[in-house]
């Protein structure tokens, strides 16, 4: 029904911004909810900056590219791409492609598999 703002306002569901003033009957009804025990959803997070989307695509692709080195020495042994590499590998493109903001975890190397 409400959520946070980065200031003392709240927004409501409806999308009006209720200050934080006491003489606001708005703000007066959203202290009575408080009251009742609930609570408002969690500020949303900030947009990030087309610069930071793009140095974090720049990265993934770095990443991407230095992977290859593991997929290459595999191949060459003969060996099996290991499942943790393949995701890895797939999560990578998924940033590169903008459709996943969060750089993954990049897994162990030697591979144990």
């Amino acid at each position: 029904m409400y959520r946070a703002t980065s200031t003392e306002a709240v927004f409501r569901a409806d999308g009006a911004i209720i200050p934080a003033d006491p003489d606001n009957r708005d703000w007066q009804a959203y202290l009575a909810w408080l009251a009742d025990g609930n609570a408002p959803e969690p500020a949303a997070a900030p947009e990030p900056t087309p610069a930071a989307v793009s140095a974090r695509r720049a990265e993934a692709l770095a990443a991407l590219a230095a992977s290859d080195i593991v997929v290459l020495r595999r191949a060459e042994l003969g060996l099996a791409l290991p499942e943790d590499w393949r995701t890895y590998r797939i999560a990578l493109r998924a940033v590169v492609s903008g459709a996943v903001d969060t750089l993954p975890e990049r897994p162990p190397w030697p591979p144990t598999a």
